[in-house]
C-alpha cells in the first residue's frame, strides 16, 4: 500500500510539473502574440487559446475602426482643401484700392493660410500613419550628410542659419535604422515649433549616449511649461502658456512623436535655458560588426 501511494504521488507530481510547464509556455506564447499583434498560432490549453482568439477579434475591430477614422479624415481634409484653394486664388485676383479693404483682404489671407496649415496637418495625421514604416539601415556619416542637406532646404525657406553642434567623433561610423521620409517630416515639425518660439536662434545638437543617437532641436525661447512637458505630445494639445504663438494647430509635436515612435525611437521634451525637443534613436552595430 505504501509503495502504491509513493508511486501515485510521484506520478501526480510529474503530471503537475507537466501542466505547470504547459501553462508557463502558453503564457509566454500569449505574451509574445500580444507584443507582435499576431494570434494566428493555436495555444495548447483551451482557456489561453480562447483568450488569444478574443484578443484577435477585438484587435481586428479596433483596426477596422481606426482605418475608417483615418480614411474619413483624409477624405474630409481633401474636400476642405479644394474650396480653400478657390478662395485663395480669387483673393489674389481682387484689386483693392481703399486701405481699409486692403487690411481686410490681408486678414482674410492670413486666416486662410492658418486653415490651410491646419488641413495639411490633418492630412498628415490621416494619411501618414496608413502607410507602412520603411526602415533602412544607413551609416552615421550618410545620416549626417542627409541631415545637413535637409537643414539647408529649411534654412532657405526661413532665410536663417541653423547651426549643427556634432559631438560624435567623426571616426565612429555606426548604423542607424531609419525611415528617412518620416524622419525628415518629424524634424520639420520640431524645427517649425522651435522657430515659432525662439528669441534669436535655433540650432541642432547631435550626440551619442547609452547606445542611442540623440538629435536635439533647440531654441533660446521661453521653454516648455510643466503641463506642456507632460502633455505636449498629445493630439490637439495647444495649452502651452510658456510657448504660445497663436500659430499652432496642436498636431505638430503629436505627428513628430508618432513618426519617431514608429521608427522605434522616442521624443523627449525638455527645458535647458529654452526649449529642447530630443529625438532618441537606437544605434546599430558599426561597419565592423561590433
Amino acid at each position: 500500500m505504501g509503495i502504491f501511494m509513493i508511486y501515485t504521488l510521484y506520478f501526480l507530481r510529474k503530471s503537475y510539473i507537466g501542466i505547470d510547464r504547459n501553462i508557463l509556455r502558453d503564457l509566454r506564447n500569449l505574451e509574445d502574440y500580444i507584443r507582435k499583434d499576431n494570434y494566428d498560432k493555436d495555444l495548447e490549453l483551451a482557456e489561453f487559446d480562447l483568450i488569444a482568439k478574443t484578443l484577435k477579434d477585438k484587435n481586428q475591430k479596433l483596426r477596422e475602426k481606426d482605418s475608417f477614422i483615418k480614411t474619413s479624415l483624409a477624405a474630409i481634409s481633401h474636400d476642405m482643401k479644394t474650396p480653400l484653394t478657390v478662395i485663395n486664388t480669387n483673393l489674389s485676383l481682387i484689386k483693392v484700392t481703399e486701405p481699409k479693404n486692403q487690411e481686410r483682404i490681408s486678414k482674410i489671407k492670413g486666416e486662410s493660410e492658418k486653415i490651410s496649415s491646419y488641413i495639411d496637418d490633418l492630412m498628415e495625421v490621416a494619411g501618414g500613419f496608413i502607410d507602412e514604416i520603411q526602415l533602412e539601415k544607413i551609416s552615421f556619416s550618410v545620416f549626417m550628410e542627409n541631415l545637413k542637406a535637409h537643414l539647408s532646404l529649411f534654412e532657405d525657406m526661413k532665410e536663417e542659419k541653423i547651426n549643427i553642434l556634432n559631438k560624435i567623433n567623426s571616426k565612429d561610423d555606426f548604423y542607424i535604422n531609419i525611415d528617412k521620409n518620416r524622419f525628415d517630416k518629424a524634424l520639420n515639425q520640431l524645427l517649425t515649433n522651435a522657430f515659432e518660439h525662439k528669441k534669436r536662434s535655433v540650432w541642432l545638437e547631435v550626440m551619442a549616449k547609452n547606445e542611442k543617437i540623440i538629435i536635439t532641436v533647440a531654441d533660446d525661447g521661453a521653454g516648455f511649461d510643466e503641463k506642456s512637458l507632460r502633455d505636449g505630445k498629445k493630439l490637439f494639445y495647444t495649452d502651452n502658456y510658456g510657448r504660445t504663438s497663436g500659430k499652432g494647430t496642436g498636431m505638430g509635436l503629436f505627428i513628430a512623436n508618432s513618426y519617431i515612435s514608429a521608427m522605434g525611437g522616442a521624443l523627449v521634451l525638455a527645458n535647458e535655458n529654452g526649449g529642447r525637443a530630443k529625438i532618441c534613436l537606437d544605434i546599430g552595430e558599426d561597419k565592423h560588426g561590433k
